[in-house]
């Protein structure tokens, strides 16, 4: 995949590999900017635009490194809480009608195989025959290709078929930038698959920074021609995790808070299972957990008119 890497820092070299100290260098000219490799992962970050730095991933300070399970303790008590565990709702199920794994099928070509990027790889495996599928996130973690910035994406132009975000605009300072960053990278006829929050609360602390209605998130991708779209996550998730966070503040105490988190869960799981019920219903757009959108580029941007016309809620 190196061949369609571009530098971040200066934006138009190519990168090519030092074999004498494993790092990828600039090959442009006045530039030669370097990037460590960290576990076989290429650091394609530009220190000067960028929170994080090559520091962060060499030098072992852990904050970009994700929480990877080690071996499990085999102690009954450790099992007992872990089979415990398993046993307590979630805080999240999808709704969506279509999900970034349908997409991938979608485009899915054995004798031409497309090139997909997932942005803020996490830990969701996408299996499917025919696809180049790049993992790239701002941390270390089992899945992870590449350690990229979504701010200054380092693709050469047109290089990428389909881009997937999930849950992720939210965690940027400057979304509008990323769009702009993906659409670059994008083919011309490029997929964007976007899931993002409206009503869910602060999660990754200090790493968290916006929310968009549904048409706020169509605003976001008004390059693009609709596909599909719709709510991923319901009002009753809104509830369950409203009820979850008024705990976290009602209990100063850590054990208790937990456990009372738990015993909540179990209270409020109906709400989450109506979600899938209310999936069409107008007043769900007004209080969705979460809304998705699948596009294809378009040439014209979608117009300020055009975009309040899509208004699927009840306030009418």
């Amino acid at each position: 995949m190196i061949n369609i890497y571009r530098c971040p820092e200066c934006s138009v070299g190519r990168l090519s590999q030092n074999s004498h100290d494993m790092t990828l260098v600039c090959t442009k000219e006045n530039c030669g900017a370097q990037y460590p490799i960290v576990n076989e992962c290429p650091v394609l970050i530009c220190e000067k635009k960028s929170l994080f730095s090559h520091e962060d991933y060499t030098g072992g300070a852990g904050r970009t490194t994700m929480d990877l399970q080690g071996r499990p303790s085999v102690s009954v008590l450790a099992k007992t809480k872990r089979a415990l565990l398993r046993m307590v709702p979630p805080l999240s199920i999808s709704v969506a009608d279509h999900g970034p794994q349908d997409v991938i099928d979608d485009i899915a070509d054995v004798d031409s195989p497309p090139t997909v990027l997932v942005i803020g790889a996490g830990d969701q495996v996408f299996e499917t025959a025919g696809v180049n599928i790049i993992y790239s996130d701002v941390a270390l973690g089992g899945l992870t290709n590449i350690i990229a910035d979504a701010h200054d994406l380092p693709f050469v132009d047109e290089s990428i078929d389909l881009v997937i975000a999930v849950a992720v605009l939210e965690h940027v300072i400057r979304p509008h930038r990323v769009v702009s960053e993906i659409t670059r990278v994008l083919s011309a006829n490029g997929i964007i698959y976007s899931n993002t929050p409206f009503m869910q609360q602060v999660h990754m602390g200090r790493y968290d920074f916006t929310r968009f209605t549904a048409l706020g998130h169509r605003f976001l991708w008004r390059d693009y021609d609709e596909i599909r779209s719709g709510i991923s996550n319901g009002i009753g998730m809104t509830v369950v995790w409203s009820v979850e966070y008024f705990l976290r503040a009602l209990f100063m105490n850590s054990k208790l808070e937990s456990l009372a988190c738990y015993a909540a869960r179990f209270l409020t799981f109906p709400f989450i299972l109506f979600d899938r019920f209310l999936r069409e219903s107008p007043g769900l757009y007004d209080g969705a957990s979460a809304y998705y959108f699948t596009g294809k580029k378009r040439n014209t941007p979608l117009s300020d008119a055009h975009l309040i016309q899509l208004y699927k809620g009840k306030q009418k």
